[in-house]
């Protein structure tokens, strides 16, 4: 799957958009993923995808 990473966990609801291109159609999904860091410090990252 596209949100599945495995050193991170989606927070909050992924926001899909669904576009017409001239290439043909796509989709584009943004998330907010929270990393695992050393020492048990975690960030916040926006992840885009398409």
């Amino acid at each position: 799957m596209l949100l599945d990473w495995g050193n991170a966990k989606v927070r909050g609801e992924p926001a899909v958009t669904h576009l017409n291109l001239s290439a043909g159609p796509a989709v584009r999904v943004q998330a907010m993923l929270e990393m695992k860091r050393m020492l048990g410090f975690g960030r916040r990252e926006p992840i885009n995808g398409a």
